[in-house]
């Protein structure tokens, strides 16, 4: 039986990790996720690239320069416009396998990507495929906010106990 921790950290960088697990395989449970959200700000442009870097960073998926950015190319690959598109032959999902062939990367390090992705909550694994977890980047992202949310509405009702139980209420 592992144990399941709720923490809120923020970073130098203004990030902020939301964890709600172990550093374990992908849950199957929606309701654990780990979730990195980043302050920072939007592109000036509208250009679908700049737009998915954005998303990528901001859920902490993309390193700055010179680090290793095989998250975020993941991420960007799967909600690119060809693969991501309601037009598209794919269906919005490729395996890793495609993946793979298509970003140059190995099969392993895809996988591993996915399942870092996988527990975020940013995609979802159907079979042996992937894709974003929604039809639309906005229900994708709205989706993540209300989990969070929920996270943080039980995290309410335990501090208010916790209050109640050493005499703190408000």
């Amino acid at each position: 039986m592992t144990s399941h921790s709720r923490r809120l950290l923020r970073g130098p960088d203004n990030s902020f990790l939301l964890t709600t697990k172990p550093f374990l395989k992908p849950s199957r449970h929606p309701h654990e996720f780990e979730l990195v959200l980043k302050s920072i700000e939007p592109p000036f442009s509208s250009k679908v690239d700049e737009e998915l870097d954005y998303l990528a960073k901001t859920f902490g998926f993309l390193e700055p320069f010179g680090k290793q950015n095989s998250a975020g190319l993941v991420f960007k690959e799967l909600a690119s416009p060809g693969i991501f598109s309601r037009e598209s032959g794919m269906q919005g999902m490729l395996s890793s396998t495609e993946l793979s062939k298509r970003l140059g990367m190995s099969r392993g390090a895809v996988i591993n990507q996915l399942n870092n992705l996988q527990r975020s909550g940013l995609i979802v694994k159907r079979g042996r495929l992937y894709g974003i977890r929604s039809r639309s980047m906005l229900r994708t992202v709205e989706e993540l906010q209300a989990d969070v949310e929920k996270v943080f509405e039980k995290a309410k009702k335990v501090a208010k106990q916790i209050d109640k139980e050493t005499g703190l209420e408000i």
